[in-house]
């Protein structure tokens, strides 16, 4: 089973840790559409792994079933605020961004589980970054010098007085001696694990899927609205990535 989810990952362009069996059993007709060419089949898988993935995160942070339909009722209407963006568009601010992570907040969800839910809708994010002082452990250097022996000589100056000379032959061993701490900044990502929930910076459009394409709506969603600021919004919509027809075939997989 494990190979199968990493074969429809790749077709998915996800991680297949969230790629579940369930989903593989549930939509076999549809994979199996996918490897014999049928690229409109990508998009409709992306929409249901995405539903899949935002229903397993719900579970998995806890939230209860009154507060899941408010989120899947949240998620609709960010899937009616996206007009149609060409491959490579990025989205950096506005009201989009804001629903987003007011999404990622109310769901409780981790860098991970974020990235995989919007690669699933079609879009590469890219998070905040913020400076945290953290401690480092630096190893304390010892260097031991010890004279194994004396090289001697006699030797004449320039007035040609005899003089007697040496110099120790040293050898030298350095080595780690435990650590110390140092204080010092690293960019780290907005994780829950210090009390903040991960920040989305802006969204980029991946070829394949697309919000404005799931085929979960609320019925009262209306017409698309030009939601949040973007970079190069409102061109013509990018192509579904062309499946690679050289995976082996699911439904023969699974038999398999």
């Amino acid at each position: 089973m494990q190979a199968m989810k990493d074969t429809v990952a790749d077709l998915l362009d996800v991680n297949s840790e969230f790629v579940s069996a369930d989903f593989i059993k549930n939509h076999m007709d549809e994979l199996g559409k996918v490897v014999e060419g049928d690229t409109a089949a990508i998009d409709t898988l992306k929409s249901a792994l995405a539903d899949d993935l935002i229903l397993n995160i719900m579970v998995e942070n806890g939230i209860d079933e009154s507060a899941q339909a408010q989120i899947l009722s949240d998620i609709d209407y960010l899937q009616t605020m996206l007009p149609d963006l060409e491959v490579g568009a990025t989205i950096d601010d506005g009201a989009f961004l804001a629903k987003a992570n007011d999404l990622i907040a109310t769901c409780g969800m981790t860098v991970d589980q974020a990235n995989a839910m919007f690669d699933a809708l079609g879009f590469e994010a890219n998070f905040k970054t913020e400076p945290q002082e953290v401690d480092q452990q630096v190893p304390i250097t010892v260097t031991e010098t010890e004279v194994l022996s004396y090289t001697t000589g006699t030797a004449k100056d320039p007035q040609g007085t005899l003089h007697d000379w040496s110099y120790p032959v040293l050898s030298q061993v350095s080595y780690t001696k435990g650590y110390e701490t140092h204080k010092g900044i690293v960019e780290v990502h907005a994780l829950a694990t210090n009390g903040k929930t991960p920040i989305i910076q802006s969204l980029t459009k991946k070829a394949g899927g697309s919000m404005a394409n799931t085929g979960r709506k609320s019925s009262g969603s209306g017409g698309k609205k030009g939601g949040g600021g973007k970079k190069g919004g409102g061109g013509k919509k990018g192509k579904s990535a062309q499946p690679d027809t050289s995976k082996k075939d699911p439904k023969k997989e699974m038999e398999d």
